[in-house]
């Protein structure tokens, strides 16, 4: 191998390592919400949406409310729910409140709606599963295994 193939080699890897951080570091910031831009929602709307607050995609239901205090939220679209053509979305989040006192809050949501649920206790764990005017809804409320006296949200609806 010559010298000017040695140089130009060690250019294109210089290259392509540049690119590798520059790719990375805009993916560390859109995942901790600070590159997120317009195109950035466009595919969060059918994918995957991470946000610092309570502002998700458009087509995300809000029947069932985000508490307040809630952070690291999720939603995630994954295709068809029951019927073809209507969707299947999760929300996930976490708090900064026992999971009893996260499903006491959640009881009184659902009670003040209105809605139909039956509620579900298990150890360390309560699920809540009823139906809106629009959505059936699942909500798992469970002890956190990352945080003590903190608590795991996740709210699924499908048609």
């Amino acid at each position: 191998m010559g010298p000017a193939h040695k140089k130009s080699l060690i250019v294109s890897i210089a290259i392509l390592s540049l690119s590798l951080l520059v790719g990375c570091s805009q993916l560390a910031e859109w995942i901790d919400g600070k590159g997120a831009g317009q195109s950035d929602q466009q595919t969060a709307k059918t994918a995957l949406a991470h946000q610092p607050s309570p502002t998700l995609p458009p087509d995300v239901p809000t029947d069932i409310p985000i508490l307040e205090g809630a952070k690291g939220i999720s939603a995630v679209r994954t295709g068809d729910g029951v019927t073809k053509g209507d969707g299947f979305y999760q929300l996930s989040y976490q708090l900064a409140t026992d999971f009893k006192d996260t499903a006491l809050r959640y009881r009184k949501v659902l009670a003040d709606n209105k809605y139909n649920y039956e509620d579900e206790p298990v150890t360390d764990s309560v699920s809540l599963t009823g139906s809106t005017a629009s959505w059936i809804f699942y909500i798992t409320i469970a002890k956190s295994s990352k945080m003590p006296g903190e608590s795991s949200v996740t709210i699924s609806y499908t048609k």
